[in-house]
């Protein structure tokens, strides 16, 4: 585009130049018609009218002078651009413009980075668990009713065997060992007589308390039992000189009312015939 604007801006100087020159040639030729002495001869001059006496001359008109075509250059005929973008033919005498080809580098190709809309991290709060004291629950305790017997083991008498005669027998010493879940409350030995073949008791049940007792003996563990002593004087009374029997067992109380009995056990009375 630059090219071709300087193109046209020569072709249009030189079309004024074209039109400055003619009409110069023009203003020169009315300017040698004047009595001044042409530098050359024109080639045919029209011949001027005899001026009438009577009346002043008329002015003549004076046709001007046809230069030399060699010292006048004339006017060529320029061509008119078809188009604008049609190179125009450069007058003689101008300096037509040497296009230099401009080195077109190609346009570099610059990628172009799209930005990836990248979401910010997303930070997860984590919760640390923290070592909690958990209370223990301590756990009621809830009193069991008791409603089991003391237990009475290994029950002893000593001596197995009595007898009598005009007084009554010896007392009889009986033992045992007694546990309860609960705090004993009485430990008690019964007794009564019975004859021989009787199908009831001759005498009414006696009781008689027991006692805890706890030994300690060098180089041996503790020993504790209960213990008690049952009054036999009276088997001569209700025996009446035959013979029976001496019937035993004993009987534990815990503090909450709970009873328990051992078997009933069983010593042989024999009686002799009082002499006196």
């Amino acid at each position: 585009m630059a090219t071709n604007r300087r193109t046209l801006i020569g072709i249009t100087a030189a079309v004024f130049g074209c039109l400055l020159c003619m009409l110069c040639a023009i203003f020169s030729s009315q300017i040698g018609s004047s009595p001044a002495t042409p530098t050359r001869i024109a080639l045919s001059t029209r011949a001027a009218t005899p001026a009438d006496t009577r009346m002043p001359p008329a002015p003549t008109a004076t046709e001007p002078t046809v230069r030399d075509p060699v010292d006048t250059p004339l006017p060529r005929r320029t061509p008119e651009p078809a188009d604008t973008h049609t190179r125009m033919a450069t007058p003689p005498g101008t300096d037509t413009p040497t296009r230099v080809p401009t080195s077109t580098t190609a346009p570099r190709i610059i990628p172009t980075v799209t930005p990836t809309l990248t979401r910010p991290p997303t930070h997860t709060r984590t919760n640390t668990p923290h070592a909690t004291d958990t209370p223990t629950r301590t756990p009621t305790v809830t009193p069991t009713l008791d409603h089991a017997p003391p237990t009475i083991t290994n029950m002893a008498v000593s001596p197995t065997a009595l007898t009598y005669s005009c007084g009554g027998s010896g007392n009889v010493t009986i033992t045992a060992n007694v546990s309860d879940a609960s705090t004993l409350s009485s430990v008690t030995a019964y007794s009564a007589y019975w004859r021989s073949g009787a199908s009831s008791a001759a005498s009414p049940l006696a009781s008689t308390p027991m006692q805890f007792f706890l030994v300690n003996l060098p180089g041996s563990p503790p020993r504790s039992w209960w213990g008690g002593t049952i009054d036999a004087s009276d088997s001569a009374y209700y025996l009446g000189g035959s013979n029976g029997w001496l019937q035993y067992y004993i009987g534990a109380t815990d503090n909450k009312g709970n009873t328990g009995y051992t078997p009933a056990g069983w010593i042989a009375i024999t009686g002799y015939a009082c002499i006196k």
